[in-house]
């Protein structure tokens, strides 16, 4: 569910009259739902897209459960890159959360704050892990904060709708790691999608089911982890031979250029920013 807030309470939050609010409201430029009792009510992710395109100053962020001292300046991701890198290595969940809700509201996309920010801190705190700087809770706690960030942002991105396509998608099996697919499926929302992550670590072959049943226009695999090569390239053939006009979208470290050589596909996105340009082509909301 996401939250709502009255046209006071949004106003209190970025420094308006209630009146400029109800009236933008009305012009649709805050989306509005109505409460059984004819109430207006704007949730948290229209006011954020509200401040992104008009570059409106947040005042009182707390009015919206929002972290303290968050700053509408213009930021840049390399500026960002090692303060939460930082945050994150130490476990300080309020500055990683302001860090990536400020570069939202800077008008950066999901897909460039996952690339630029998030994706490089946890891989230094993964290679820390490795050569042993890093202790194991340390690890864990970072993805834990990583989820947590990822879940807050999907609750900024406004409802796709209704009729938009759907996009599909997962990890394969002995795959366990959750946070590209997550990174993907939320990227594709911000983008205009209906989406519908299977998880992490799903067969094949169930996922071929999954997609004969709801034939999305859309399927993204990420691949970071392989068992058994050949048994992967037979069962991902099977899948191909099944998915007629739909695209298919592969991405992850151990879908080597050898490997790929192997197999068909309809595009290999090696981050998230690739991924949004190529989905731009397919569907646009303004379609």
């Amino acid at each position: 569910m996401q939250q709502v807030f009255s046209p006071k309470q949004v106003a209190r939050a970025i420094g308006a009259s209630e009146s400029s609010v109800k009236r933008w409201c009305d012009r649709g430029l805050l989306e509005t739902v109505k409460t059984v009792g004819g109430h207006r009510r704007v949730a948290l992710s229209g006011v954020l897209h509200f401040l992104r395109e008009k570059k409106h100053q947040l005042v009182v962020p707390e009015e919206l459960g929002l972290p303290t001292q968050t700053n509408l300046a213009r930021k840049s991701l390399q500026s960002c890159k090692s303060e939460f890198s930082d945050a994150l290595h130490s476990g300080n969940y309020p500055i990683c959360r302001r860090t990536t809700l400020e570069l939202f509201l800077a008008g950066h996309s999901i897909g460039s704050i996952c690339d630029e920010v998030i994706v490089p801190a946890m891989k230094a705190i993964g290679d820390g892990w490795c050569d042993g700087s890093v202790e194991v809770f340390e690890e864990r706690r970072g993805c834990d904060i990583a989820i947590r960030l990822l879940f807050e942002m999907h609750s900024m991105i406004p409802r796709p709708k209704n009729d938009a396509p759907l996009a599909m998608g997962a990890s394969v099996e002995a795959d366990p790691y959750s946070l590209p697919t997550r990174m993907v499926e939320i990227a594709l929302t911000a983008s205009g999608w209906n989406t519908e992550s299977l998880g992490c670590g799903v067969p094949l072959r169930s996922l071929k089911k999954a997609i004969l049943e709801k034939s999305p226009r859309l399927f993204w695999l990420s691949v970071s982890s392989i068992k058994d090569e050949e048994t992967f390239v037979a069962e991902y053939l099977d899948l191909f031979d099944a998915c007629d006009n739909l695209a298919i979208v592969l991405g992850g470290r151990a879908l080597t250029e050898q490997l790929r050589a192997r197999i068909q596909y309809t595009s290999y996105c090696e981050n998230l920013q690739r991924l949004e340009t190529f989905v731009k082509a397919i569907y646009s909301p303004k379609d």
